[in-house]
Order: C-alpha cells, then structure tokens, then sequence
C-alpha cells in the first residue's frame, strides 16, 4: 500500500473523489484544493499526535485512527522495545552472578574509574581497607589509603609489579596492591592478604638463619680437625686421600653455611652504616686483582678479565656489597666458562642509569632458565657437574645486594655464545663527576 506523509490511499482517494463530485457541482475548485490539503495537513497532525501519545507515555493508547504506516512503526518500536527489555535483563542477571562471583573470592577488588576513583568493591576489599557504602563510594583512591609508599605507587603510575606494605587497620598485617588496566575503561585494584605468607617467610628465614649459626661452630671444629689429621706424617697414605676428600666436601659445606648467614643477613637487617660514592673503576680493579687468585684456585689461568678504560662514574652505596655482588658474578662467569675464554667487566651509563656488567663467551644458558637463576640453590641443566662447585646461592645474594641498591639484576644469554649478567642502577644513585 503506497504511504503518503503517513495517510494510506484508501483515505486520499475518497476524499480525492469527494472533491471532484462537489467542484463539478458548484465549481469552487480553488476553495475545495485548500480544503483538501487542510484536510490532508489535520490528519497527519492527528496521526503525529496520537504517535507522539503513544510514544512519550506507553500507556497503550489504541491506534483506531491510525493509518497502516503509523500501525507498523508503532508495531516495530513495541517489538524493538521488548527485545532491549529482554536484553538488559538479561544483562542484569550477567552483572548480578559476575558480583555474586566477585564476593565469593578471597581477595579484594576495588573497580576505579580513570581519574581513580572508587566505583564498587566486594566485602573482602571492604574488610581489608575498611571501606563504607555510603561515605566511600566516588571518593578518590589516595584518599582511602594514604601510606607514603602507596602514594608513591600511584603517582609512579608503573604498575607492572605489585605492591606490598603494612595494614593501616593492624600492623601485624600485610596487604599486597596490585593495579589492572580495564580496557580504557578505568582500572581494577586488586588486594590480598599476604600475611600468613610474610609469617611463613619470616619462620624460614630464621630458620636458616638459626641452623647455619648451630652448624657453623661444630663445622669450624671439624674443618680444624681434618686439617690437622692430613697435615700429620703419621696418617697412612690410604687414609689421607680419605682425608683430603673429607676435607674438601666440609670446605664446600663451610663455604654454603656462610652464605646462607650472608643473604640471611641481607634479607633481615639494615646496613648499620651511611652509603658513600663508590668509585666504579677502583671497585672493578679490585674485582679484576681478586679475579687472579680465584682463576689460580680453578685452574684456569688462560682465561683473560678484561675492564673498559676508568670512567668518572660513582654509585651511591655499600662498598663491600657491591665488591661482594660483582666478584659472585665473575666467580660464576669464571667458573662456568672453559679455561682460555674471556671475561669482561664494563661500566657506564645508559640511558641515565648506570651498569656494570659481566660478559663471556662461555656456553650460555637456556632461556628458560633465566627467570630462575636468582632462586637460592637453582642451577640450570648445563651446570650441574661437580666440577664447577659453587653453592647455589651466588645470584640469589647478588639479587639481594642490589635490592638494597634500589637497583636490579639483567641477564641476557644465547646458547655457544655466552652470557651476560648486568648490575642496573637507578639515575637517582649514579654521578659522573
């Protein structure tokens, strides 16, 4: 059916008729065409009406009036109108289970808008922080939490790692932060409860650092024993060789017990003395003037160290520390690199920060070894031979040291090729003057 300005033909053509029979009657055409299109102006005003009723107040006005145009339209708007309602109760039930879901986990999450204020939190971000509905809600983050170190978090804006520090509400407590992007649409503050965590890590370290202070004693008499009885002329000849090994595998294990004292001491104390501006070149010499004894203790005297010329460069820190954790590096290049290889120790700044890195050419390591290396007593595949010794904990005590350093370890590798362990430091702890 052809739709004229929403009036069907059925109600033009009568009308149309009507005109025609009355003009030829009393042949006022000019006066009846007005009437026509007055007609015609009246009823889509009537017709834009009732839709517009129909429209702004859905109280179920019936169209009689109404022509098949505005019917379907009516028709088509009711059904689009129930599909949304089916839509968004459907997503209702979506949003309500995901909530349901959320409280149900044992970790707090907060959901931020992008200017990082709070838009909802499940009851275990609730307890954890001590959030309340009816004061909290839209109030800005660093408002909620204000530890120093928090602020410091935020306002860094590199969330890559996570957070983790004591609870205002107890300070037997601690909690860990973590910052989620949300698809530009704000972001998810996620909060666990890790103090059972830092209990158990606290227990372990004492533990270790109690058995290794009771076994260093005993040992240290042992060692002194075992020494005299081989230095003596009267211990048969069978006997000290059982000897020497016996006393090979006591040093090995005096040489694990201290250092396991060393990264307990690392990971539970402070330094009890003020940092200084190290010298980089003198603290490289010193490890390259060390690095002849050990190469003569390992056999390995073809093996060539190398320093780059001196550089101005100083880093604020702990002398004997950074001597400690950069002599571990070139004991490890030098242990697991063959004899004639070479090893060199550069130094500088990049990119504002400064390096000091180790490099070989010995065998490499696996990539997926690499993440691991600087877990206590982790050794990747091609390491395990007796012959390179070592205790295992080398680059766990290098990874501590540099911790206190605010710094962090680098570590790049390529199997046949070799190595390279990279002491990064941060602009705020270098000077080139």
């Amino acid at each position: 059916m052809k739709i004229i300005s929403g009036l069907s033909v059925l109600q033009i053509i009568p009308a149309l008729f009507l005109i025609i029979i009355i003009g030829t009657i009393v042949g006022y055409w000019f006066q009846l065409i007005i009437c026509f299109f007055l007609y015609l102006i009246l009823a889509i005003n009537y017709n834009l009406i009732q839709f517009e009723k129909w429209i702004f107040t859905k109280n179920g006005i019936k169209q009689t009036q109404s022509t098949s145009f505005w019917e379907k339209i009516s028709l088509v708007i009711e059904s689009r109108e129930k599909h949304l309602k089916y839509q968004l109760i459907q997503k209702e039930k979506e949003l309500s289970n995901l909530q349901n879901s959320l409280e149900s986990i044992d970790y707090g999450m907060i959901k931020l808008s992008d200017a990082l204020k709070v838009e909802w939190w499940n009851k275990v971000a609730g307890r954890l922080i001590d959030l309340r509905e009816e004061s909290d809600q839209g109030v800005h983050l660093l408002s909620l939490i204000r530890s120093p170190k928090f602020v410091e978090y935020i306002e860094n804006e590199d969330f890559s790692d996570s957070l983790i520090i004591e609870s205002f509400k107890d300070q037997e407590k601690s909690l860990e932060f973590k910052i989620c992007p949300v698809s530009k649409n704000g972001w998810i503050l996620v909060i666990y409860d890790v103090s059972r965590l830092k209990k158990m890590e606290r227990m372990r370290q004492d533990f270790v650092a109690h058995v290794s202070h009771e076994l260093k004693t005993p040992l240290t008499v042992v060692l002194g024993y075992i020494e005299l009885l081989s230095d003596s002329p009267n211990i048969p000849k069978l006997a000290k060789g059982y000897l020497e090994k016996t006393l090979r595998q006591s040093k090995k294990m005096n040489n694990t017990v201290d250092d396991l004292l060393l990264l307990s001491n690392l990971e539970t104390s402070v330094p009890q003395y003020p940092a200084q501006m190290i010298d980089c070149d003198k603290l490289i010499l010193e490890v390259q003037n060390q690095s002849i004894e050990i190469l003569a203790v390992m056999d390995k005297s073809k093996t060539n160290i190398y320093k780059n010329k001196k550089t101005n460069l100083y880093i604020e820190g702990f002398y004997k520390e950074l001597l400690s954790a950069v002599s571990n590096l070139v004991i490890n290049a030098i242990r697991y690199s063959p004899n004639g290889s070479t090893i060199n120790l550069e130094f500088g700044v990049q990119d504002d920060y400064g390096f000091i890195s180790v490099i070989d050419n010995g065998p490499g390591i696996q990539s997926k070894h690499l993440s691991r290396l600087t877990e206590r007593f982790y050794r990747a595949d091609n390491s395990h031979s007796p012959k390179t010794g070592g205790t295992g904990l080398g680059l766990s005590i290098v990874k501590h040291i540099l911790s206190r350093h605010d710094s962090f370890l680098e570590v790049e590798s390529r199997i046949g090729e070799g190595s390279t362990f990279t002491c990064v430091f941060p602009p705020d702890r270098i000077s080139e003057s």
